[in-house]
């Protein structure tokens, strides 16, 4: 079975590995992935990390990178991969298949991107902050995250559909580089406290244990062990969950 392989940064002597699944491989590959769905708002770094999460690719420090252009098919607000698998681990035992990530526009309320995991019901969902914007104030990250998890609780609580699609959601504090270690802390205990206090019950996973990390996008000497532990983090939780 032919494979196209970009192996890219190592941490302590274990390699990501992106393939691209060819013949019988990519019915498989198909079959058992899962729906990643990312959202977050506009410039936060949804595009950046479907990059990575495929290609391994970071941007050059400063420069911005282009969203994807949507609707050049049937919808106007989402862009979506075809299927492909990332490894990790000691002899590539931990392996993330996946059908497609959905990389959904930003420039759209908050309870908006709620609709979009009602409308893609993905597995998998990667919540992108920029931690580099206040979590107070009326157009502050804080606002969009507690107006996205009050209209997800409402779909949540009514659509079964949903509920049981949904295994894990992660959230990605990303342009890490732009805040302290203890403003980290404090931005990630408040998001989870927005995230409990929003979601509470209807959530198939608990709020407590949604994991809050640190990300980088951009090149530079931690960015690449920063988004490869984001990575295998969420291949952890989805391999715990199937």
């Amino acid at each position: 079975m032919s494979a196209e392989t970009i192996i890219t940064s190592i941490e302590l002597g274990i390699a990501l590995v992106r393939e691209v699944p060819k013949g019988v491989g990519r019915i498989t590959s198909w079959v058992r992935g899962r729906r990643i769905l990312v959202i977050g708002a506009a410039r936060s770094g949804k595009t950046s990390f479907l990059k990575y999460l495929q290609y391994g690719l970071l941007a050059p420090e400063g420069e911005q990178t282009p969203s994807y252009g949507w609707g050049k098919k049937r919808d106007q607000n989402h862009h979506k991969t075809k299927n492909f698998v990332v490894k990790t681990g000691r002899d590539n035992m931990l392996q993330l298949h996946v059908r497609n990530v959905i990389d959904v526009v930003g420039q759209v309320p908050a309870e908006s991107h709620a609709q979009f995991v009602r409308k893609h019901k993905p597995h998998a969902l990667v919540i992108m902050l920029d931690s580099s914007i206040p979590l107070k104030g009326p157009n502050s990250a804080g606002n969009w995250l507690k107006s996205f998890s009050a209209e997800l609780a409402l779909i949540l609580s009514d659509d079964a559909a949903v509920r049981r699609s949904l295994q894990t959601m992660i959230v990605v504090m990303n342009k890490a580089d732009k805040s302290n270690a203890g403003q980290l802390t404090n931005r990630k205990n408040a998001v989870l406290g927005i995230l409990k206090r929003g979601l509470g019950a209807t959530m198939p996973i608990r709020p407590q244990d949604i994991p809050v990390l640190p990300c980088i996008l951009v090149e530079n000497s931690d960015a690449g062990r920063l988004a490869d532990t984001v990575i295998k983090k969420l291949a952890l939780q989805i391999q715990e969950r199937i």
